[in-house]
């Protein structure tokens, strides 16, 4: 790098391209032999299992936090339409024909809509008094065509919502 410098300050561009083809020559055994380092680090071979094995955890606890509730609502979905009834709710063949009415809608639209409804829930906080958190990752797999599309809509606009908040 002083090579560089001096280079550059002489004005002299051959010599700071030689000192830039060095730099990019060294750029590559440094890193390598720093990743050996850790690597050969016995404190890092003895830690890794663990580290892997808490990831692996990590990740099943998340995707089970965010994919088992709505498989469980969609099971139980037939349920609901019993108790919603006996709430005086729209029955199961007209939520079905909302939700037919819903799926011609273009994808941005729905989009929208289903971000908007978040936002309204979070900065108002409807969800301590209306089950709204509950019903929207509920009805999302129905609205997005699937259980990961909509739970991916579902997280990302919950996170816009709460970050706007």
């Amino acid at each position: 790098l002083d090579l560089l410098r001096a280079a550059s300050k002489a004005g002299n561009v051959e010599l700071a391209g030689a000192a830039m083809d060095n730099v990019g020559n060294a750029t590559g055994p440094y890193f390598r032999s720093k990743w050996l380092g850790i690597y050969t680090n016995p404190v890092i071979k003895e830690s890794l299992p663990s580290l892997i094995t808490l990831a692996n955890g990590i990740f099943v606890l998340v995707f089970l936090r965010l994919a088992l509730p709505r498989l469980l609502a969609m099971k139980t979905a037939s349920d609901f339409s019993e108790i919603a009834s006996f709430f005086g709710l729209p029955g199961k063949e007209e939520l079905v024909d909302y939700a037919d009415k819903l799926t011609h809608l273009s994808p941005l639209l729905k989009i929208a809509g289903f971000q908007a409804i978040w936002l309204v829930d979070k900065v108002f906080m409807l969800s301590e008094i209306l089950p709204i958190a509950v019903v929207l990752p509920t009805i999302s797999p129905l609205l997005f065509g699937g259980v990961l599309e909509g739970t991916l809509v579902t997280s990302a606009c919950a996170t816009v919502g709460a970050s706007v908040n």
